[in-house]
């Protein structure tokens, strides 16, 4: 609403998706907004540093020299290092998870295959930031993938009860859950410009909770509850955007 920009409105809807998902997995989506909040702040701020450093002594004593940069450097190595001895010593106490595992080595992946896409952009400084920001990823997810390795191969009795119990539950993750999830979400962008955003997000709130509810018998009871929500939520986006904040949004054969 401040931009007055749609595109900005599908950014929210999505990380707000992938965020519900995450959840299920115990990530926090505090850091995810902080990063939204703060990333084009610290990106800016970064930029002109470097920029500084460059026109001055270089960015070795620009940044890791003086009082506050010390302090704020080691504050930042402080917490990492208490956080890897607090995962450590809750890991001696249960069974090496392999969710954990398979996260590290996915956002190792992904960061070295952006990195390799961002060193390939036109304007060299716009990748600056973001290159900063996936090495530290990957070196942080280097860092849990030998850190969940070590407590895994460290007690082959446990790592034995952990396969056996990884074979009688299946899949860690819910991937038809996934799969269907991603497909509403799809079809959701599909007929935007179809049915019009207010009719079909409606429409796909109701379809999201309907398919998602543990309940379906619970569910069926409270239709009419479960019908209510979304008109009152579409009601206060038609309210918030079309008569307050005047944004131009997708309209379609049912407005």
């Amino acid at each position: 609403s401040i931009n007055n920009n749609f595109n900005d409105v599908i950014v929210m809807f999505v990380i707000g998706l992938f965020m519900y998902v995450g959840s299920k997995f115990g990530f926090s989506p505090a850091p995810v907004v902080m990063g939204l909040i703060l990333g084009s702040i610290a990106e800016n701020s970064f930029l002109k540093g470097k920029l500084l450093a460059e026109a001055g002594d270089g960015m070795l004593k620009y940044f890791f020299t003086g009082g506050i940069n010390i302090t704020i450097i080691s504050m930042c190595i402080l917490s990492i290092l208490f956080g890897i001895y607090n995962t450590i010593k809750g890991k001696q106490k249960k069974v090496s998870d392999r969710k954990d595992l398979g996260v590290s080595i996915a956002i190792l992946l992904f960061s070295i295959m952006m990195y390799k896409f961002a060193l390939t952009v036109d304007d060299p400084l716009s990748a600056i930031f973001p290159g900063a920001t996936l090495i530290i990823m990957g070196i942080l997810s280097l860092i849990l993938l030998l850190q969940e390795a070590a407590v895994f191969i460290k007690r082959p009795k446990e790592k034995e009860e952990a396969a056996i119990a990884f074979s009688k539950k299946g899949a860690v993750f819910p991937f038809p859950r996934i799969i269907t999830a991603l497909v509403l979400i799809l079809a959701y962008f599909f007929l935007l410009n179809i049915l019009g955003f207010y009719f079909t997000s409606f429409l796909f709130f109701f379809t999201f909770t309907l398919v998602f509810s543990a309940d379906k018998k619970t569910f069926l009871k409270s239709l009419h509850v479960r019908i209510a929500i979304p008109v009152i939520f579409t009601g206060v986006l038609y309210m918030l955007f079309n008569l307050l904040l005047k944004v131009s949004l997708p309209h379609g054969l049912l407005y």
